[in-house]
């Protein structure tokens, strides 16, 4: 059952799901005082100002990645979009991400600490990127790495790379967008439909170049550019101002 990109709708709901039932142990059994949430918030916090903060949260997804034979490195988290159970790696990857945003949200105070170091994290980001890419190559390797020393250092990479890049890229827009933007506003408000009915129009745009006898870098941003057009003009008229922009 192929899931396409809405494995990311169900994997969400997945997750979600969990964390309302664990809130609710946590609240009505196992925390009822508020110490261990005290605690925990402390606990975070200290972290998340330490440089620790990337390794610890990288730590899970290592431990599988690095352990997997089989895993396609140079594709980074398997996708969860063939099987309605999804599969470890993606498991821990998402709830760890999901995870993080839950506890953070309980004290906001805490993205501060992105904003400010956002050059930072994007200057390991970008070292960690070059350090897979030296390990696999620019072409897409399907196979999966085999010497088990390169695949355990192509893990650590890719998973302190994907937590900077994270961090970065949350920093960056705290730091440089973080005033009122009637566009950003309108795309943020668009990106959902956008994401939803992207992919058959990408497709077919695909289909109808894949014999030009064009560059890639014509084709590419061609296909991205009139993707965007019929998109955002088919939100502003069929979605934002209808019931369905409503819902």
């Amino acid at each position: 059952m192929p899931l396409t990109p809405l494995w990311f709708l169900y994997v969400l709901r997945l997750v979600y799901g969990a964390a309302l039932v664990v809130r609710w142990l946590v609240v009505n059994v196992i925390d009822r005082s508020g110490r261990l949430r005290s605690a925990v918030d402390w606990s975070l916090g200290v972290v998340l100002r330490s440089p620790f903060a990337t390794p610890l949260l990288a730590a899970p997804l290592f431990l599988c990645l690095s352990l997997s034979p089989l895993w396609p490195a140079w594709f980074g988290i398997p996708t969860p979009d063939n099987s309605l159970i999804p599969n470890l790696a993606a498991t821990i990857a998402f709830t760890t991400a999901f995870g993080l945003g839950w506890l953070v949200h309980r004290q906001t105070d805490l993205i501060k600490i992105w904003e400010q170091r956002w050059w930072l994290h994007l200057s390991l980001a970008v070292a960690f990127t070059a350090g897979c890419l030296s390990i696999t190559g620019m072409s897409p390797l399907y196979a999966p790495i085999a010497d088990d020393w390169w695949r355990v250092a192509y893990a650590a990479c890719y998973c302190l790379g994907i937590w900077n890049w994270s961090f970065a890229i949350l920093g960056m827009a705290l730091k440089f967008c973080s005033g009122a933007s009637p566009t950003r506003r309108y795309l943020a408000d668009a990106s959902y439909w956008i994401y939803l009915l992207h992919l058959p129009l990408v497709f077919l745009l695909q289909v109808a170049v894949q014999d030009a006898p064009w560059h890639w870098s014509v084709k590419f941003p061609l296909i991205l550019i009139l993707t965007f057009l019929m998109l955002l003009v088919s939100y502003h008229f069929l979605v934002r101002p209808t019931v369905i922009g409503a819902w």
